[in-house]
């Protein structure tokens, strides 16, 4: 089986990550505590050593950050779907 770029997809990537979200409606103050100590988390030498340990590669964002982040990885999916002429499925 080929690999996407070899399928003729060169620019196609598939990323791998993890986030934490929020109902919509959720008021921004607890959104951007959420974030302040999700993100102090990320920090602690232990939690960064366990997630180095799995290949993981923290990536610390602000609430705004993170939308932009899956949204354009929502549209490069989109994207690739059409290119390679894969239909939703019902």
């Amino acid at each position: 089986m080929p690999t996407i770029a070899e399928a003729g997809y060169p620019d196609a990537e598939y990323l791998f990550w993890g986030g934490i979200s929020a109902p919509a409606k959720t008021p921004r103050a607890i959104v951007e505590k959420l974030n302040r100590e999700v993100n102090k988390a990320l920090a602690k030498p232990a939690i960064e050593e366990k997630l180095q340990h799995l290949g993981a590669q923290p990536q610390p964002m602000t609430p705004d950050q993170f939308a932009k982040f899956f949204a354009d990885d929502v549209a490069a999916m989109i994207k690739l779907g059409k290119d390679a002429n894969i239909a939703p499925m019902d």
